[in-house]
């Protein structure tokens, strides 16, 4: 087994609390109630890895006083996990147990363990485990998955008898491994990429975790010991066991025996000679001090082999593995509720993020503030002053509301910035919420739209009033709740929550809106159809709210209460422009004169003056005085005419003017001055393209560039370092009467198809550098191969890299970006532009023929597209075609440009989908073309029998259809009625749910049921063979019903998939089928119904009050989803045929359905003829199936509903002495059950029920045996503390730890079964009393010294 170190571990990197938490989120402190799974490691460098893999981390909390362990709080694929380490240079069974038996008491709500960390490999000729691999404990035959293999005893002739009995890991961490299993065979295993996410958190972990090479995996044969020293140099090379070296560098997983002892295995004969005899996998040291009354998965990464070989360079990666391992695990693993509450701070920092949005306030930072000693005449106005004070009188005229109206470009969003920071700062409005928001035209959708504007207003609001967020929190729990991870605000709830707010008189508010013109006139009626009627509601509730407004003119939206402003009409603005052009204006003689001239052709538009206030200080340095004065009669008055001189008159860079000016006009996304420049430099000067220089081309050159080339045009945005008009009337003037094509006559008459255009030939000209050329076509990240997902190539730094070999040339992954700042767009943009130049046919087959003609281009182009996709299903492939990459990526005129080339193979086997039709049916619906694209790949003749990794054409259509976005009936729809149309083969199989019906049934991302419903329909209807076997499932029948308390909302039962289960019975789907995961309809339907059930509770148990952990029953009129396990048995379901796992329907119903009151599954399948008394599966029969939920899952709700089952049953016949199972007899799982007072009752009433008291099970012995192990297992994590007290005689009360219950319950339970006849009581008893004994003796002797101090 490994040697782990423990006497010094000396990688100082393996401390997590060394390391910087650059890249983590830190949130919380949530309550002890919150935490559900617990996390156990070995050694600093397991709890290392285990804190790099967390999604988020929490603030951590404070120790209980007897809680001596140390923590990290995080959250991991939606679970709140704790992770606690043994102690520094401890280790063993015993340490693990102590460990974990603090955490239990500390974090009550915690379900289930898992011992994640390294260990030492059995590799075999049978199992070809290597270094880096995982290891999972899995029972297997009569081992529960770890076997304690040094405890027991040496009997006659020296053989060692092991003894005892572990627990077996809990059932729901069995299934979860098992689905991930099936889930990787499919798939593959992506535990690389959990460790590439975490290296990209914390850089400084990749000398620590990163996977040594295989030439580091060495296994010498088991005779051969170790020479000498820490690595394995001078061992003999002649020993090494010949392996063929793995493709990749991904980890296999194993599934099978650990073995665990307290001492290190690290002899190879040794090794051999257990796993042999046991069927070991793996060695490691605290795995069974956690197995016996913990409910515990262990995972190991192996990082040596068990022998003298022992290898420390492998420990890091292989806890790194193992953690990552769990991550994927618990995804599995189904997510519960995270305690009773969570901290209110931290709800609120959540309610906040989730209205947030990337540039929420990006517009208001760009706005300049206001020039000196100007704007302030705007709080002098009647209007302003009759807003500010509201008088009651008054009020009621106006609603509150004031409108700054203006032309455009006359400094209305300056103005409302300096009034926005007026009554920030004014005394008289310290009280009040003060929220504002600023749309941005040049920005993102949510900048521009209601909807954005209603998210700013919220999340300024609560974040202002206590009282507001108040009554936000249970609106955001409401939705996490129904929609968990991935959800949005709708503008409608949070206006009617706006709405509700004004009614319960919050504080006093004061909402600013500006730009309401920058918004799509349907957006604009929309937010003044809402204030209207906010401020309205608000004077009726008797709430002071307050509202500012500014927008161009609109002679057909108004309000019909306002206070009204136009800017242009004020004296005092045109004070405010001379001020600006004193100031700016570098002419001094005549400058009253011009500054005259100015404000008279200005009309008010500060714009204007801005722009030409430049023009004149450029004349002026150009020449004299006259020449200003010529600059400035020669300039129009209309602001158009100002920008069309900019652009035209003396332009020594026109091509770079228009180029720049398309780019920001039609570019997908908004740029970055990087990008913008080297965008520019494609397009007009290609030759010159280079790997980026930030020393040659400094970010003062860029904007030199930009200033230069958009003449004043374009401006750099600070806040988000990207770039965009100055203002709103640059992109008017533009796009308004063809001022674009007037520029350039070429544009015409299609301006937008002829820029996309010249956009996609700039994509591909950046491609085409030869500084690209030079680099190697990249591996996406996450696999194995030449080139490590968390590396790259840099060829321009290593010497001769141009020719040989570069599989071993490495740069970090995020050194391209900067090194190629164009490279990102270019690469995914480059087809969009080209799609959308669609009257340009002959530009996109030239382009098309470009990229056909040079397949080195074409093959970066999507390796570098597939090295920065993290999702799969978005990545092209290495071997994909061109048809492939536009059929996948929906772009219908490309694809009908180059099946017209006649030169592409339209069934070639590619990409991750299988070839280019497989991909069309992965199109997202919204974008329309996934009909037309699959009708134009048919007629090219598309072979429509093909198998693609998910499957055949229809199976393909179904399970993909919203991978890449929200399902769609009509358009998947429509797809089928084409492939069935076309001749496709209804039954064909392949993919991972064999057929397309079983698709059908399986997937759920349908929004109705009745979309699936008809989806089935149509497949029936068309021939499909409703009994057809294999997939996942197993057929139709069980997809269903495996499926279904996943569609069905906590509270929505009418998405119970009834009337698809009665569509396919009637069709003929056998009820009695054997196959799929849980073995036959009736256990999924069971299983299925019983998460339905546990969800319901959990929503009711969350939303009560009390602190108990008891759960009240469901009301009567609360509906019970055993409907479907009804359906089955009228249509001949068999009651009492065996099953998976439990056995029998019965005991799986006993199992599941006891915790939950009134038990209608139970009575479901009782009431169908179920024989109780029959003996089959895990638990052996269901009145131990029973117990063992008590023992599982221990809870108050378990206990009241388990016996009140337990009566059931025995009223139905169940055998009371039936023996078997993981825990012995009814009787002797009942008294190892962890809660006290099921444990004692639980006993009484099996006695009572007439169970034998001497009755044996294999490995358990009696029932008296049972509990004076127990008895002697407790005693050994909690010894007895001796009681310094003096008894009334006067002597040491050496035995006052019995007082204790923790030490009592076995003398009780032992009393109990001597009241019902157990003849070996009296025997049990006396053992327990001497193991104690001698417990409290050793304690007496180490207290000796303290004795003598306290005189006694």
């Amino acid at each position: 087994m490994s040697n782990r170190y423990r006497d010094g571990d000396e990688n100082v990197d393996s401390d997590p609390r060394s390391w910087n938490a650059h890249g983590a989120t830190f949130t919380g402190p949530f309550s002890r109630d919150d935490y559900t799974v617990g996390w156990i490691c070995a050694i600093p460098l397991e709890m290392a890895a285990a804190r790099a893999m967390l999604d988020t981390i929490h603030v951590e909390l404070p120790n209980q006083h007897d809680d001596r362990n140390a923590y990290t709080f995080g959250e991991l694929s939606g679970h709140n996990v704790v992770i606690a380490c043994l102690p520094f240079g401890t280790y063993g069974t015993t340490s693990a147990a102590l460990v974990a038996s603090q955490m239990r008491n500390s974090f009550p709500s915690i379900q289930f363990y898992l011992m994640v960390g390294i260990g030492g490999g059995v590799p075999s000729k049978t199992v070809d485990i290597r270094l880096g691999d995982i290891v999972v404990s899995r029972p297997t035959g009569s081992h529960p998955g770890v076997l304690q293999y040094d405890f027991g005893k040496t009997v006659a002739r020296g053989r060692f008898e092991r003894i005892g009995a572990l627990d077996k890991p809990p059932l729901i961490l069995r299934t979860a491994a098992s689905k991930l299993e099936s889930r990787q065979i499919v798939e593959g295993n992506h535990l690389l990429d959990f460790l590439f996410d975490a290296m990209d958190r914390y850089p400084q972990i990749k000398t620590t975790f990163t996977h040594p090479g295989q030439h580091q995996d060495l296994l010498f044969e088991a005779e051969y010991d170790h020479e000498r020293g820490g690595t394995c140099r001078s061992c003999d090379r002649e020993w090494l066991v010949k392996r063929d070296v793995r493709p990749t560098n991904e980890p296999t997983i194993h599934y099978g025996l650990i073995a665990s002892g307290n001492q290190v295995m690290k002899d190879g004969r040794t090794r051999d000679r257990l796993a042999k005899e046991l069927d070991i996998y793996c060695f490691e040291m605290e795995a069974a001090g956690l197995m016996d009354g913990f409910g515990c998965l262990v995972i190991r990464g192996i990082c040596d082999y068990s022998d003298s070989h022992k290898n420390k360079q492998w420990q890091g990666y292989a806890a790194a593995m193992a953690a990552a391992y769990a991550k994927a695990l618990l995804d599995i693993v189904p997510k519960t509720g995270k305690g009773k509450r969570q901290d209110a701070e931290q709800l609120r920092i959540s309610c906040l993020r989730s209205l947030s949005f990337q540039n929420i306030d990006a517009r208001f930072c760009n706005i300049a503030l206001a020039h000196r000693n100007t704007c302030n005449w705007l709080f002098q106005t009647p209007q302003f002053q009759r807003w500010e004070a509201r008088s009651k009188l008054d009020v009621e005229r106006f609603n509150g509301v004031m409108w700054i109206k203006g032309k455009p470009g006359t400094g209305k969003s300056t103005l409302m910035k300096h009034a926005l920071e007026y009554c920030r700062t004014a005394s008289e409005f310290a009280e009040h919420s003060i929220i504002a928001y600023f749309f941005n035209a040049r920005g993102t959708d949510l900048e521009k739209t209601c909807l954005g504007m209603l998210r700013s207003l919220v999340c300024q609001l609560i974040e202002q009033d206590a009282k507001v967020c108040h009554k936000f929190i249970p609106k955001y729990i409401r939705k996490e709740e129904m929609h968990g991870a991935t959800w949005q605000w709708h503008a409608d709830e949070l206006k009617l929550f706006m709405l509700q707010t004004m009614r319960s008189q919050p504080k006093p508010i004061i909402l600013f809106a500006d730009a309401l013109d920058e918004c799509e006139e349907s957006e604009v009626r929309e937010v003044v159809s809402f204030l209207e009627k906010l401020s309205s509601l608000a004077i009726s509730s008797g709430t002071s709210l307050s509202v500012l407004l500014s927008s161009r003119h609109y002679p057909t939206i108004t309000m019909q209460k306002m206070l009204e402003l136009v800017v242009e009409s004020q004296a005092e603005h045109d004070r405010d422009i001379s001020i600006y052009v004193r100031d700016k204006l570098m002419v001094k003689r005549d400058a009253n004169r011009i500054e005259q001239e100015l404000i008279r052709k200005a009309g008010g538009i500060f714009m204007w003056v801005v722009l030409v206030t430049e023009m004149l200080n450029q004349a002026f340095d150009e020449g004299r005085i006259t020449a200003v004065w010529k600059r400035l009669r020669d300039v129009p008055t209309d602001l158009d005419e100002v920008f069309r001189i900019l652009l035209e008159k003396d332009n020594r860079y026109k091509n770079e003017t228009l180029l720049m000016l398309q780019w920001v006009l039609f570019a997908r996304g908004i740029l970055k001055p990087r990008e913008l420049y080297y965008s520019v430099i494609a397009g007009t000067e290609p030759d010159t393209l280079r790997r980026d220089d930030p020393l040659e081309v400094t970010d003062e050159t860029i904007a030199r560039f930009i200033t230069n080339c958009s003449r004043g045009l374009i401006e750099i945005r600070e806040s988000s370092n990207s770039v965009q008009f100055i203002h709103e009337t640059v992109n008017d003037f533009l796009l308004r009467n063809k001022r674009l094509q007037a520029l350039d006559p070429t544009l015409a008459p299609q301006l937008a198809d002829s820029s996309h255009s010249k956009l996609a030939e700039c994509c591909l000209a950046y491609l085409e550098m030869q500084d690209l050329a030079d680099l190697p076509i990249p591996m996406p990240r996450g696999k194995g191969g030449y080139a490590p997902p968390n590396a790259y190539r840099r060829l321009a730094s290593i010497p001769g890299a141009r020719g040989g070999d570069r599989r071993h040339q490495y740069i970090e992954a995020d050194s391209i970006s900067p090194d190629y700042p164009f490279l990102l767009y270019a690469v995914n943009h480059i087809f969009y532009h080209a799609e959308l130049a669609c009257t340009e046919t002959k530009i996109q087959q030239r382009l098309l023929r470009r990229l056909l003609k040079r397949p080195k281009i074409f093959q970066q182009l999507k390796g570098f597209h597939d090295f920065w996709e993290r999702r799969k299903h978005w990545r092209y492939g290495r071997d994909s075609t061109l048809l492939y990459v536009l059929s996948f990526n929906g772009y219908r005129e490309l694809t009908k440009t180059l099946l017209l080339e006649n030169r592409v193979d339209v069934n070639a086997d590619c990409g991750s989908y299988g070839n280019a039709l497989q991909a069309a049916m992965s199109i997202p619906a919204p974008l329309g073309t996934r009909p037309d694209i699959v009708q134009m790949l048919l007629d090219a003749g598309s072979d429509l029998n093909a198998i693609g990794p998910n499957g055949g054409l229809l199976h393909t259509a179904i399970s993909t259809s919203a991978v890449r976005g929200n399902f769609d009936y009509n358009t998947t729809a429509l797809v089928i009625y084409k492939l069935l149309d076309a001749g496709v083969d209804i039954n064909i199989k392949g993919g991972p749910y064999a057929n397309a019906l079983q698709a059908a049934c399986a997937c759920t991302h349908y929004n109705r049921n009745k979309e699936r419903e008809e989806i089935v329909k149509i497949l029936l209807n068309a021939g499909a063979d409703v009994n057809a076997q294999g997939g996942e499932f197993g057929n139709a029948l069980q997809a269903t019903l495996e499926n279904f308390s996943y569609i069905a909302g906590k509270n929505n039962l009418d998405r119970l998939p009834v009337q698809l289960v009665k569509m396919l019975l009637n069709a003929g789907a056998d009820a009695n089928h054997v196959g799929g995961y849980y073995g036959n309809p009736l256990l999924a339907a069971i299983c299925s119904a019983s998460t339905l059930i546990e969800r319901m509770y959990s929503t009711r148990h969350d939303s009560d009050d009390s602190d108990g952990d008891t759960t009240p029953p469901l009301e009567k009129s609360e509906a019970i989803p055993t409907e479907i396990i009804e359906i089955l048995l009228d249509h001949g379901a068999d009651v009492n045929a065996p099953v998976k796992h439990y056995g029998t329907a019965l005991q799986a119903a006993a199992f599941l359905d006891c915790k939950y009151h009134p038990f209608k599954i139970l009575w479901t399948i009782l009431s169908a003829g179920a024989d109780a008394s029959v003996q089959n599966g895990h638990y052996g029969s269901a009145l131990q199936a029973v117990v063992a939920r008590a023992i599982e899952f221990p809870s108050g709700a378990t206990d009241d509903g388990a016996l009140e089952v337990i009566n059931i049953l025995a009223q139905h016949g169940a055998d009371v002495n039936a023996t078997g199972g993981p825990y012995g007899s009814a009787l002797h799982a009942a008294v190892r059950c962890d809660r006290a007072s099921f444990r004692y009752r639980a006993t009484r009433m099996l006695l009572e029920a007439g169970a034998d008291p001497n009755v044996e099970s294999d490995g358990f012995g009696t029932v008296s045996e049972s509990v004076a192990l127990l008895g002697v297992i407790l005693i050994g994590i909690r010894p007895p503390q001796i009681n310094y007290e003096l008894d009334n005689k006067g002597r040491t009360d050496h035995r006052h730890g019995f007082s204790d219950p923790r030490k009592t319950w076995p003398l009780k339970l032992i009393k109990l079964l001597m009241e019902y006849g157990a003849s070996d009581a009296k025997e049990a008893k006396q053992r327990l009393f001497e193991i104690y004994d001698m417990h409290l003796r050793e304690a007496w002797m180490q207290d000796q010294v303290k004795l003598e101090t306290l005189g006694l």
